[in-house]
């Protein structure tokens, strides 16, 4: 049994409930206004024990509560000039979080809770790096559970760290 409800009320209503602080909407990065508004938003809540609380998961999703830590914390530390997105080109390649000041690409983050695996590493990677040819960025970070080093990767230099470390700068 479902409900039809319109895209504008839909978006009016995740509208009322960022507006309460229950929710965080993140754009995707595009030239183009009418891209930005036809492209879905990615969707983080303001604490995330409410994650925990409403998931219908047996297992820990921690990868989800990494990233959804690691939006309330740029959205904490963005200012007036500040905005962030994400990104994703049309293969699905995709970038987790693009921090822009004015009209600057200031930096791309990947946020990856294990990145052991070679097929993980090499998804998480080949994302940042396609998106920081495309965005002409060099800032290339990615967050993770306790891997930390600097790697150059196909001409790009991109850094690993831990996500206490990353929430302590």
């Amino acid at each position: 049994m479902g409900y039809a409800v319109g895209k504008t009320s839909l978006a009016n209503y995740i509208g009322y409930i960022e507006s309460s602080y229950f929710l965080i909407s993140i754009p995707v990065i595009s030239p183009k206004i009418k891209e930005q508004m036809q492209c879905p938003r990615q969707i983080y809540l303001i604490d995330n024990g409410f994650i925990s609380a409403l998931s219908t998961r047996f297992s820990k999703n921690s990868g989800r509560l990494y990233e959804n830590a690691v939006a309330i914390e740029l959205t904490r530390r963005a200012d007036f000039d500040t905005t962030i997105h994400y990104w994703k080109d049309r293969f699905g390649k995709e970038v987790d979080f693009v921090v822009k000041t004015g009209t600057e690409v200031r930096q791309l983050i990947q946020v990856c809770y294990e990145i052991s695996h070679p097929d993980t590493k090499e998804r998480e990677t080949s994302g940042i790096i396609r998106a920081s040819v495309e965005l002409e960025c060099d800032n290339l970070l990615i967050i993770t559970r306790d891997y930390e080093e600097t790697e150059i990767l196909h001409n790009k230099t991109i850094k690993f760290i831990p996500l206490w470390k990353w929430l302590c700068n």
